[in-house]
């Protein structure tokens, strides 16, 4: 029951995810699970194929054969009917029962064999009819399992992660495949799909490394091979590339308008794919993962780019995306580390949620007329981004779209603009002008999130006014003595060696002045002067000083001091046998600052000892200390 327990959490945790291999990190808005949720899908494809079906080498459990006890499984009774609900034990050769209580067991249920690394064969009895979801999802170890001839669904999942799943034979009875059924079954080099199939759903066999061809029996209605690629009956739809295919280049044909979701995930051979004129839709992760994949060529005719289309494709260095296209959606270029430039139509109304971003060497981008806010993260973490224009029209940048696009020198920024949420600009180090469209006053109304300092402290060029960031301002100001009370201590603001003037230039405020430890004198930029500097000083008790050090009786040594001012908490004193303090170290504390005195007990008689004192202050954290003072020395009796 534990094990079941466990795996139906681990399922309820991956199912939640809903994707075919990790998408973006931030902004919460996907996941990084492997397993994939149902979708209603369309009559999805056929593989055209004159081969006879490859022979099923896993024999089937006989009708009456129990070679796995019952008491290992447990089940769920449906009339006359079981369905298997999870699996006990701890075989590696397991043969589920044909009858359990008398009754015929018809269908291995969702998470059966959830996680289960250690089978490695599995015999279904005849009268299974379906495969639910996830029945089989991760069994790492599993080898090879005997699909019965009456099984008419595979359900979303139920072999994905069976990693060495070399082969399956597909029953005539089959009639739907769900959703990423056989996703990361590594290991698995050729399948054959039934006549009497018609539902494949998207993502089936994606991930699978070493799969070369996909067969579809020539009688299917629904569904077609070319070359061992998967496509809907028409040729109107690409399912599924292998991704064991070896070819370097493909030419998607002229028939097609629709590559479907996964159609080449993780189609690490292919360097070049041209896109015929006529496709217009690429779905959900089409080329994701196609780490080699260095050129695309995507056709006039193409209308929708999915969410995450070339997600990963680290070696692809440059797109053209067509006039007529109207959205990059979420996720299309995520990490293609390698693309240097991107041009986008005036078409395009809407770059999604991390659309480029972590597109390391993107160093220029032309954001199209039209748009009316740049999504979260659209362009993080592009460190080569040089400058960035955002058009007319655009009235909101939300978080972190340019976080981390350390090479930003310059931006631009349309009056239309009304806000710029926190960490649109985070990290962008090296920007120093700002150029505004619209008057100083516009900007001042500008809602501007937290972590954006970068943009606030550049040079601001303003229709009406021209403002030197207080960016590269230098502040000096000294440390000051704790009281108790605010401290203002003296401050000198330059830039480039000239003074600036507080009241005229800037004015001043200070942070957590009044407690001990760093405090903060701010400096906002005033007149000719935008932006904010800041530097911090510290704030410490004042440095005791030590009075003298006696030995008053045998194997002690007494050290005096002279009370502190300012309200002190009270007094660290450290003895040593060294005056480095790193020998026979021996502290003791004396509190509320009244006592002027200490005695520390427990020293060797007749050998040198020496002692210092320091004054602290409580805080909500800890104790902030004074400087110590200077070091008395005695023999102790």
């Amino acid at each position: 029951m534990e094990k079941r327990m466990i795996s139906a959490l681990l399922a309820l945790a991956v199912v939640a995810g809903g994707t075919a291999a990790p998408v973006s990190e931030f902004a919460n808005i996907h996941a990084s699970a492997n397993i994939l949720g149902s979708t209603d899908g369309d009559g999805l494809l056929t593989y055209e194929d004159s081969s006879e079906p490859e022979e099923d080498t896993a024999p089937e459990a006989d009708a009456n054969e129990v070679s796995t006890s019952a008491k290992d499984f447990e089940y769920q009774i449906w009339g006359d009917t079981v369905t298997i609900t999870a699996y006990l034990g701890h075989d590696s050769d397991v043969s589920v029962p044909a009858k359990i209580d008398g009754k015929k067991v018809t269908k291995i249920g969702q998470q059966a064999f959830f996680g289960d690394n250690e089978i490695k064969n599995v015999k279904l009895p005849s009268g299974i009819v379906s495969i639910e979801l996830c029945a089989f999802y991760q069994c790492s170890a599993l080898q090879k399992i005997n699909i019965p001839a009456g099984v008419k669904k595979i359900g979303n999942n139920a072999f994905d992660g069976c990693k060495k799943l070399e082969s399956i034979k597909f029953p005539a009875a089959l009639e739907k495949i769900e959703r990423a059924a056989f996703n990361n079954c590594s290991s698995l080099k050729s399948v054959t799909i039934p006549a009497g199939v018609k539902k494949i759903e998207p993502c089936v066999f994606a991930n699978c490394d070493d799969l070369r061809s996909i067969k579809v029996d020539s009688e299917n209605a629904k569904f077609t091979s070319v070359n061992g690629v998967l496509f809907n009956k028409e040729k109107t739809r690409l399912h599924t590339y292998p991704a064991g295919n070896t070819s370097s280049e493909y030419t998607v044909p002229d028939s097609v308008k629709t590559i479907g979701e996964c159609a080449f995930s993780n189609c690490r051979c292919l360097e070049k794919v041209t896109i015929s004129n006529g496709v217009k839709k690429t779905e959900y992760q089409a080329f994701s993962f196609c780490t080699n994949l260095k050129s695309v060529i995507i056709p006039d005719s193409m209308k929708t780019i999915g969410d995450a289309s070339f997600y990963g494709c680290t070696k692809l260095q440059s797109a053209v995306i067509p006039d007529g296209v109207t959205a990059i959606e979420n996720d299309t270029f995520y990490a293609c580390n390698s693309l240097k430039s991107v041009t986008i139509p005036d078409s395009v109304k809407s770059i999604g949620i991390c659309a480029f971003s972590m597109c390391e060497s993107l160093e220029s981008i032309k954001i199209p007329d039209g748009l009316t806010e740049i999504k979260a993260y659209s362009f993080y973490g592009c460190i080569s981004l040089k400058d960035v224009t955002i058009p007319d029209g655009v009235k909101f940048i939300y978080e972190g779209a340019f976080q981390f696009c350390e090479a930003v020198t310059n931006v631009t920024i349309p009056a239309s603009v009304t806000s710029v949420e926190i960490l649109a600009f985070d990290g962008c180090h090296a920007l120093t002008d700002v150029n505004y469209g619209g008057k100083l006053k516009q900007w001042n109304k500008i809602n501007f999130g937290d972590s954006n300092n970068h943009m606030l402290n550049a040079n601001l060029h303003c229709t009406d006014a021209d403002l030197k960031g207080l960016y590269p301002a230098v502040i000096k100001v000294s440390n000051k003595t704790y009281t108790g009370k605010a401290l203002m201590p003296a401050v000198k603001v330059t830039i480039d060696g000239k003074k600036l003037t507080e009241g005229t230039d800037y004015t001043l405020t200070y942070e957590h002045n009044k407690r001990c430890g760093e405090a903060y004198a701010i400096a906002k930029g005033k007149g000719d002067y935008t932006g904010t500097a800041w530097s911090s000083f510290l704030i410490k008790p004042k440095k005791v000083t030590a009075k003298k050090l006696t030995s008053p009786k045998t194997g002690s040594v007494k050290l005096t001091w002279s009370l502190a001012s300012g309200g002190v908490n009270g007094y660290q004193v450290q003895v040593a046998a060294n005056k480095s303090f790193t020998s026979g170290v021996k502290t003791a504390w004396v509190k509320n600052g009244t006592n002027s005195g200490k005695t520390v007990k427990g020293l060797k008689k007749g050998k040198k000892y020496y002692a210092r004192v320091r004054a602290y202050v409580s805080t909500s954290r800890n104790k902030c200390y004074g400087a110590w003072s200077v070091v008395k020395s005695v023999k102790c009796k």
